[in-house]
């Protein structure tokens, strides 16, 4: 991979990190070196500048987020440093979200991770439905080349058996010897 860290819009003043960063780690990006103040996980937002209270957050080349406090160069972006402020932030009302009675869930699990504090989240995912049967390879071509790009690519067990069993084969192993593989 290049580039641990990724740019989404030239509008934005976040990047998103590709892989785990960790504190005290230098990454250079657009002729800028952020050195990183603390551990930032894969796929997590951090600051390319210095932000003050109640600055807009750009991502996507929209803003997403305005700082609750101050926030320094190369720092994590946090629930606990910004508030949501989607869209055109001039004129309107924050978000403001009421946390649901979740007591009857208590005790259960689900396909998320945890947070340091305590709190949960989950990995986002996107669909990608072709409209037509023809498309679902180039779907699935697509889906191996951001995996693969992005780093997160893993083996596929299959795919090595069956180059073992071509190597067999061009060994000259007997039909018997590679059946007993298998």
């Amino acid at each position: 991979m290049s580039s641990p860290v990724l740019k989404i819009s030239e509008k934005d003043n976040l990047l998103v990190a590709l892989r785990n960063l960790i504190q005290g780690e230098k990454v250079d990006f657009g002729g800028d070196t952020y050195v990183v103040p603390a551990d930032i996980q894969a796929k997590h937002k951090f600051a390319m500048k210095d932000f003050k209270e109640g600055e807009i957050l750009f991502l996507y080349g929209v803003p997403v987020g305005k700082a609750l406090k101050d926030i320094p160069r190369g720092s994590s972006i946090t629930v606990g440093n910004t508030i949501h402020a989607a869209g055109d932030v001039g004129g309107r009302s924050e978000f403001v979200w009421d946390q649901p009675e979740v007591s009857a869930f208590k005790g259960r699990t689900f396909k998320g991770f945890v947070r340091q504090d305590g709190r949960v989240g989950t990995a986002n995912n996107w669909l990608v439905i072709p409209l037509v049967f023809c498309q679902n390879r180039n779907v699935r071509v697509v889906r191996e080349a951001f995996l693969k790009q992005l780093g997160y690519e893993t083996s596929n067990k299959y795919e090595n058996m069956v180059g073992v069993l071509v190597d067999m084969y061009k060994a000259g192993k007997s039909s018997e010897e590679i059946q007993a593989y298998s």
